[in-house]
């Protein structure tokens, strides 16, 4: 039985009367993975990688609604000295913290343990489909133009971009599930390599596809978009978060210790990003954009690491807090911008510094954000939430199991 299942048998018995206590354990019962013990870090990680994405997307298109009336143009692209301000403007990055900590997740679940494939891509696909489904489905609604190649090339999904971009702004974000979901697809025979000849065929997959991102450039690739857009780009980040929790699961007292580096973790973060941004950020094109999917999986694994058993000391109800922004975190990844439209076009955003960036990040904190949560909650619960109570456990004992 697992804790959350204990506490609730206890209650129950008479053992505890908090029933505030009792409702939490409740909906952890619900809401954990069948494949390992809750653990509030990650839920808190989500959450900062939806709130920075979301942060990102509300500098480029609040800027433009507030300059000229319009959504986000390349002119309105600006460059700070401020390494806050900088991981901001650069808040892309939370893509790749997203894929570390799947890569991370997927792997401390499974180690010493027997994937059953069948399984495993069921659950993903009741973790992803009922809303990225939706979301096709109103883009059909309002895009009836929409070519059937198209549309069977993001429903697969392939993360193929001129699909993705034909699915105007309520699918801008599609890729990633895409990228994402290519993972998946892979991640039981990447696991088995792991775990029988350990992390150097990682490492060799990582600088092959390193060498694949150089060569397609000689065929005209642009390297940017290459390493950005791509699984081919992103399986670096992947893989880093692969190993990182094999570090973690076979060296517990290494990985006890991590959190004593959290602040300079974070240090490293902002200084990497910030790195990022003075070389010209998202918008240069160099041939250092090559090897940037693996420096930024290195950092958010580093990060990763360092934040676990620091988020243990985090006050209840702060921790709480982020972990219902971590639950609501796909919706809000998938319908952010969506709204952001919306709130822009109308006009609804505050001047009250008059300084462009500062206005945009109040309107991002006391408008966007507000309104994006409220409606994740209602996504989640409206569409996600009856689809992972659906989910199986997808790992066994190994010795009870034979196959991949």
């Amino acid at each position: 039985m697992t804790q959350a299942g204990k506490g609730a048998f206890s209650w129950l018995a008479g053992e505890t009367a908090d029933r505030g206590n009792f409702s939490r354990l409740m909906q952890e019962l619900a809401m954990q993975s069948r494949n390992q013990p809750y653990e509030p870090a990650f839920d808190h990680i989500r959450a900062f990688a939806a709130v920075l994405i979301l942060c990102y997307h509300s500098f480029q298109h609040m800027s433009g609604f507030m300059t000229h009336g319009s959504g986000f143009q390349e002119s309105d692209r600006v460059l700070t000295h401020n390494p806050l301000f900088a991981l901001l403007l650069e808040g892309h990055t939370a893509v790749g913290l997203f894929i570390v900590l799947s890569g991370f997740l997927f792997t401390r679940s499974a180690i010493g343990k027997h994937v059953d494939y069948r399984s495993f891509v069921r659950n993903r696909i009741l973790r992803i489909y009922p809303l990225y489904l939706l979301l096709v489905v109103v883009v059909l609604a309002t895009n009836p133009q929409l070519t059937l190649q198209s549309l069977v090339l993001v429903i697969l999904p392939t993360g193929y971009m001129p699909a993705v971009q034909s699915m105007g702004v309520v699918g801008s974000l599609f890729w990633a599930v895409g990228v994402e979901f290519q993972f998946y697809l892979i991640f039981p025979f990447l696991m088995r390599m792991l775990e029988t000849r350990g992390i150097r065929p990682l490492l060799a997959l990582i600088a092959f596809a390193i060498l694949i991102r150089y060569g397609m450039t000689y065929q005209g690739a642009n390297i940017r978009d290459i390493s950005y857009w791509t699984s081919v780009g992103r399986i670096d980040q992947f893989l880093i978060g692969m190993m990182a929790a094999k570090l973690c699961v076979d060296r517990p007292a290494l990985a006890a210790r991590f959190g004593w580096f959290f602040v300079p973790s974070v240090l490293v973060v902002l200084a990497v990003i910030y790195g990022f941004h003075a070389l010209g950020g998202w918008p240069s094109v160099a041939s250092w954009k090559g090897v940037w999917p693996t420096i930024e999986g290195l950092v958010w694994a580093m990060f990763i690491c360092a934040y676990v058993p620091v988020a243990k000391r985090i006050p209840q109800l702060l921790s709480r807090g982020l972990s219902r922004i971590g639950e609501v975190s796909y919706s809000t990844y998938l319908l952010h911008v969506s709204i952001l439209i919306v709130i822009g076009a109308n006009g609804w955003f505050l001047r009250p510094t008059g300084v462009l960036k500062f206005d945009v990040l109040v309107t991002t904190l006391v408008v966007v954000l507000p309104v994006v949560l409220a409606v994740s909650a209602l996504s989640y619960y409206a569409v996600e939430k009856p689809f992972l109570g659906m989910r199986a456990k997808y790992t066994t004992p190994r010795d009870e199991s034979v196959g991949i």
